[in-house]
């Protein structure tokens, strides 16, 4: 398992959030946006005035951004198969040196479906990364 970068410490903008595809570990993770909810469904009650309100569809999206380098190969997290995107299971750390407890770690799946790799004038790479949640996060709290 790899980690990008290889040195975390050299960049003094590194936020206290890692992430890890199953493969590599990223240590630079920036800027996390989840977001998901549930289609209400409201139903009328014949002699009531209160209608039943049941849960609908999931919905979600997941964005973030990720510093990185040449070595990293997110890019692949796009490949389809048979015409459809895969999903991946991510492991997103978060820790508070502030707070106890001070780790929550996250369980996400996902279907990534937008990558962008930018080139910055300070030598390094920053990647950003969006998708589809295909089920609701969780979360430990440690």
């Amino acid at each position: 398992m790899a980690n990008f970068p290889s040195d975390p410490t050299t960049y003094v903008f590194c936020s206290q959030a890692t992430l890890n595809d199953g493969t590599d570990n990223y240590v630079c993770l920036k800027n996390l946006s989840m977001q998901w909810s549930f289609e209400m469904i409201q139903e009328t009650v014949i002699g009531s005035v209160n209608p039943v309100i049941g849960t609908g569809a999931f919905r979600g999206t997941i964005e973030f951004e990720i510093l990185g380098n040449t070595q990293s190969v997110m890019h692949n997290w796009l490949n389809r198969t048979n015409g459809q995107l895969s999903t991946k299971t991510f492991t997103i750390g978060e820790v508070d040196f502030q707070a106890s407890p001070d780790t929550r770690t996250w369980t996400v799946y996902a279907k990534i479906n937008d990558y962008r790799e930018t080139f910055r004038d300070d030598r390094f790479i920053m990647y950003h990364v969006s998708g589809v949640l295909t089920q609701q996060p969780s979360c430990t709290v440690a």
